[in-house]
């Protein structure tokens, strides 16, 4: 049967044509069409040598967001099957972000995708990049993390202890009224577990470390299965052999972070 002269069958060409703007390809760039400068390469050499760890402060209008696209388009050399999420505090921010991406990367419009300032996309369905507002990301990301199945990939790090402090990551069920421990103070309580030991690096940790569990299986292995929806609080505490630290009356010989609250999705 004749096709109707106002028809247009697609060619064969055509069709493979649009498959190839729709799929992902199996390498990414995202800084196509740029330099980047010396300090920025270092930075990028210098997290993977630290186990693809650390924080970086860059001063505004530096070159942050290249930097950042440079650190995840190496990342996804390690996996071929890797998702982004960019958490922006503004929306000026998110587009800002989706007009770079689309300029200097090769992944298609579809592997883009926005929450936030009238947009509710998630990962999944060919999205691999999904760009937040802050404000939308705390309510709606970690179930569309979850959904997506690249969930539980939290870090914990503490910073400021002595150069290769031994280190011991707790965790607790509860928030307790502030107890002296060591030279400072502990406020993690309830049913309580200790994570991982490892030693700092240049005064800084980072848990959980090459060969150590996900932070929610470790806690399973110790007992304590993580349930939707539930808290959990963490500390480190870590060697300071300096008993003067304190004034009079003289301190001990250990101290302790900060804690943190994580509000588990999973």
């Amino acid at each position: 049967m004749r096709q109707p002269s106002d028809s247009i069958v697609p060619s064969a060409s055509q069709n493979k044509e649009e498959q190839q703007q729709t799929s992902v390809p199996n390498s990414w760039e995202l800084t196509k069409g740029l330099i980047l400068h010396d300090w920025q390469q270092r930075c990028i050499d210098a997290r993977f040598e630290n186990r693809k760890r650390g924080v970086i402060k860059v001063v505004t209008g530096a070159g942050k967001t290249i930097l950042a696209l440079g650190i995840a388009e190496r990342l996804q050399l390690d996996d071929r099957e890797l998702s982004v999420a960019i958490v922006v505090p503004t929306t000026i921010l998110l587009h800002q972000w989706r007009s770079v991406l689309g300029r200097h990367s090769n992944l298609p419009p579809t592997a883009f995708g926005l929450l936030g300032g009238g947009h509710n996309d998630e990962l999944g369905g060919g999205i691999r990049v999904l760009i937040c507002v802050l404000n939308s990301a705390s309510k709606k990301l970690p179930a569309i993390v979850e959904k997506a199945g690249v969930a539980d990939t939290l870090l914990l790090t503490s910073s400021g202890e002595l150069t290769h402090a031994l280190s011991i990551v707790l965790q607790g069920t509860a928030v307790i009224s502030p107890l002296t421990f060591g030279d400072g103070v502990r406020c993690v309580g309830g049913f309580l577990r200790r994570l991982y030991i490892h030693n700092a690096s240049n005064g800084t940790l980072t848990v959980p470390q090459a060969g150590d569990l996900s932070i929610s299986a470790e806690s399973a292995a110790l007992f304590d299965p993580i349930a939707s929806g539930s808290t959990r609080y963490y500390q480190v505490y870590y060697r300071d052999p300096d008993a003067t630290f304190c004034p009079a009356p003289q301190g001990n010989t250990f101290n302790i972070s900060n804690g943190v609250a994580v509000t588990w999705a999973q």
